[in-house]
């Protein structure tokens, strides 16, 4: 018993000289958590007492400095006092409210300008309340392309916002740094990389527009299949190469077809005011449309021929005769050529009535047709189309070598050398005629005849030029 006496007074003891707190009875007892609690709150309220004793007394000794001419910025004194949030009168158990200069706050308040540009433009530095240089976010200024007005906008905003934010009692290094930011600004202005504003031209030629296909199906494309602004281009388009391909090269080979599409294929878009996306599906029908003349002209010239030569359709041994010297004798010399065969010779080469016949009804047979609304391929008619039509009127008297008629099918493969032929036929013509400018006259009369037969437009009556060999 005496030793469990002893034992307790020693942890007694222990605890008082620990604590230092007496309980009833003499015994020491640990303070309650509530207890340690308030002595915390006690001990900081003493410590931020004390700060705020320090910064008044700061602040008479700053107001002091400033009544005598000091250029001391009072808010470095106080940088950070914000964090304790004492007030004059605080007894530290009150929130206080103040208001805090934000980074905005000192701006001048402007009109948001539109810009074409990417890149935004660069805000000019501007003076807040306090006497701060409010800087803009990005702190190196690099050289942005902007339009020449917006510069110049940029500069007078820059100098009214100064003289809005700056009064007499601005300090001489404040002056001095933005005198030297509008030198820098004036200096750097002139020397930016300015790009050209995008006009209205520019976004037409540049904006590309797909074609909409309204109508699918497994068959060869057609114009009729897409939208109307597709249709009204794909018109425009095939004209176009339709007239360069008879004006350049009716029987083109492949690099010739793919650049006359090319050519055709930017006057359409000046044309329609459309930069339509060329899909191989429109090309397509471009090139379908061109490779189309060759067998066009066949079909017009076959009845002329048997009409005009008078080949007979009977298969009687006469006929069948007759039509066979017919054939060999039209085409030796190319006799079909001439407007007249007699004893003394032939006259009027290129004045066959078959060949300004077939020539005003595949190209001239109204106001609407190619060779008028394309008429600069056609005036005067082009040497090219004249060496088809006569390739063309051979290949219709080949179909009756046999006696009887056989049809032969006009393709580049078959008669491309034909063409050759009669295309140097026609430029030796021209160089062995070109004192008196004889083929140029003759292609003249026949793009005049073809205009009055389509209605397009009166003309005088042509200069008949004859030529005797």
């Amino acid at each position: 018993m005496l030793t469990f006496t002893k034992a307790r007074c020693n942890s007694d003891k222990e605890n008082t000289d620990v604590h230092g707190l007496d309980g009833p009875g003499g015994r020491s007892r640990r303070p309650s958590e509530k207890l340690r609690q308030l002595m915390a709150e006690q001990q900081e309220l003493a410590e931020r007492r004390e700060i705020k004793a320090q910064r008044e007394c700061k602040r008479l000794q700053i107001r002091q400095l400033a009544q005598d001419g000091s250029e001391t910025d009072e808010r470095e004194g106080f940088a950070g006092d914000d964090q304790y949030g004492i007030d004059d009168g605080d007894d530290g158990s009150q929130f206080t409210s103040r208001i805090i200069m934000m980074k905005l706050s000192g701006r001048c308040k402007e009109r948001l300008s539109y810009s074409k540009n990417k890149i935004p433009r660069v805000p000019p530095a501007m003076i807040d309340i306090d006497g701060e240089i409010a800087a803009s976010d990005d702190e190196d200024i690099e050289s942005h392309s902007t339009p020449h007005s917006s510069s110049d906008r940029q500069s007078t905003q820059h100098k009214k916002s100064k003289s809005q934010y700056l009064g007499s009692s601005t300090p001489p290094e404040v002056e001095d740094m933005l005198t030297v930011l509008d030198e820098s600004w004036d200096k750097m202005a002139p020397t930016m990389k300015w790009h050209r504003e995008s006009s209205k031209e520019d976004v037409l030629e540049t904006t590309v527009v797909k074609a909409q296909k309204l109508v699918e199906h497994e068959g060869c494309p057609r114009t009729r299949d897409y939208n109307d602004v597709t249709q009204e281009f794909m018109m425009t388009a095939i004209g176009e190469y339709r007239a360069c391909l008879c004006a350049e090269a009716p029987m083109p080979n492949h690099i010739a077809e793919t650049s006359l599409l090319d050519v055709s294929w930017v006057q359409a878009c000046k044309a329609t005011g459309v930069n339509l996306d060329r899909t191989p599906q429109l090309a397509k029908i471009v090139t379908g449309r061109g490779s189309q003349v060759c067998g066009q002209l066949k079909t017009k010239l076959r009845p002329l021929i048997k009409a005009i030569f008078g080949f007979h359709s009977s298969q009687s041994k006469s006929a069948v005769k007759k039509n066979q010297s017919l054939a060999e004798g039209l085409k030796e010399g190319m006799n079909f050529a001439f407007k007249a065969l007699c004893i003394y010779g032939r006259r009027g080469f290129l004045k066959a009535p078959l060949i300004q016949k077939i020539i005003n009804t595949m190209w001239f047979v109204n106001k609407h047709d190619d060779s008028i609304r394309f008429h600069k391929h056609f005036k005067p008619f082009p040497y090219p189309a004249l060496a088809l039509v006569l390739t063309a009127i051979e290949c219709c008297i080949d179909e009756w070598t046999m006696g009887i008629q056989v049809d032969i099918p006009f393709t580049i493969q078959e008669y491309r050398g034909t063409y050759d032929s009669h295309l140097k036929c026609l430029q030796a013509f021209e160089e062995a005629t070109k004192t008196h400018n004889v083929l140029p006259a003759i292609c003249m009369r026949l793009y005049e005849v073809g205009c009055i037969h389509s209605g397009a437009a009166p003309f005088s009556a042509p200069t008949e030029v004859t030529i005797s060999t």
